[in-house]
């Protein structure tokens, strides 16, 4: 059971809408206190019809596709949490000295300034300290940079759409909250969340939690069904109906099944080989330990058996979540419901906002 935040009542309590515009999609997740547990209230994804830069531009457009999700998928309230999208938001790792003296966001302020100049002012730039030994001078820190007017056009379209934003975070940090949510309290053990996408795919490293890195891999499930389409002549859909039916994870694959597999391996072995390189870290930062956990999300999570393959692949145990909203059914949690919705990961994580602390 989920714990609520230091001074909430333990009655019925309704969070902030979790708002996230992915590259094709609005998604919306609302979550509640009831009967002792955090439980699901709300949901609804709806597509863009356009990309997230043009939506930007229409102001009537934006507020109306706003509008219809909260109306139809039955929100209350006007306060939300939102990710700002990632292909606007620029995630980095970086290292830095904090000086006698001096304060960790004064350092961070004076290292961007070096690196961007005068230009600083045009951005939104926030911080999340890696190492948590206050007393080094060496600091190492994921800063998340966005531009400040693109920022300001998004915050007032949502609130003209009848939206109020309380929060501003990246899509990492909400994931971070979902596999905290997951994991029972003390539990520190190493994360690696995998969040493959239709064009890019994410890799999310928890530890301790923290957030020690999140690194975009050049690998989405647009290209494994063209590869396979290249392969059997097919268009795209079948390619997708032949990925979906398969099952990836056998341990005696049928001829068709063997095929594909021989198809998408080699593509499939480069994200293999950074999920690897991150579990290296993960052992690194708990002094060798080989017992970081990998899951899955997103795309590839609705592949049948995808957590079994990659398990053989990695010679490690994978955990595919491809309903991130399963443990916020209540009494219905154990029931499967529509092979889950694994592109609702990130608005899941906002929604929790309310409910446990980063």
């Amino acid at each position: 059971m989920m714990r609520l935040p230091f001074g909430r009542s333990a009655g019925k309590f309704t969070g902030a809408i979790g708002v996230e515009f992915s590259l094709e999609n609005l998604h919306m997740v609302q979550l509640e206190h009831r009967d002792g547990e955090v439980c699901l209230k709300a949901t609804k994804s709806l597509p863009l019809g356009c990309s997230f830069e043009e939506l930007l531009q229409d102001e009537d457009r934006f507020k109306a596709l706003v509008r219809k999700a909260v109306e139809s998928g039955g929100f209350t309230g006007k306060r939300a949490v939102v990710a700002m999208p990632s292909s606007m938001t620029r995630v980095m790792s970086v290292n830095y000295q904090v000086n006698p003296g001096q304060s960790e966001s004064g350092a961070i302020a004076q290292l961007m300034r070096d690196r961007i100049g005068d230009e600083i002012a045009d951005f939104v730039v926030d911080y999340m300290p890696v190492n948590s030994d206050t007393n080094s001078r060496e600091r190492a820190s994921l800063i998340a940079m966005c531009s400040k007017s693109t920022v300001m056009q998004y915050l007032e379209l949502l609130r003209k759409s009848g939206l109020k934003a309380d929060a501003m975070e990246i899509g990492p940090v909400a994931i971070k909250r979902l596999v905290d949510a997951m994991h029972t309290p003390g539990d520190d053990t190493a994360a690696l969340v995998v969040n493959c996408g239709r064009a890019k795919s994410y890799l999310t490293l928890i530890s301790r939690r923290r957030i020690l890195s999140d690194d975009e891999v050049d690998y989405g499930e647009q290209t494994i069904l063209e590869q396979i389409g290249r392969a059997l002549d097919v268009d795209e859909d079948l390619a997708a109906m032949l990925l979906r039916d398969a099952d990836l994870g056998a341990d005696k694959p049928d001829d068709e099944t063997h095929t594909l597999l021989e198809i998408i391996r080699p593509e499939l072995n480069k994200l293999v080989r950074e999920i690897e390189r991150g579990l290296v870290y993960a052992a690194s930062e708990s002094r060798g330990a080989n017992d970081g956990r990998v899951y899955l999300i997103g795309s590839m999570s609705r592949w049948n058996g995808a957590d079994a393959l990659l398990s053989k692949l990695l010679n490690h145990p994978v955990t595919c979540i491809p309903d991130p909203l399963q443990q916020f059914l209540g009494k219905d949690r154990d029931k499967r419901v529509n092979k889950g919705r694994p592109e609702l990961a990130i608005a899941a994580g906002l929604a929790l906002r309310d409910f446990e602390h980063v």
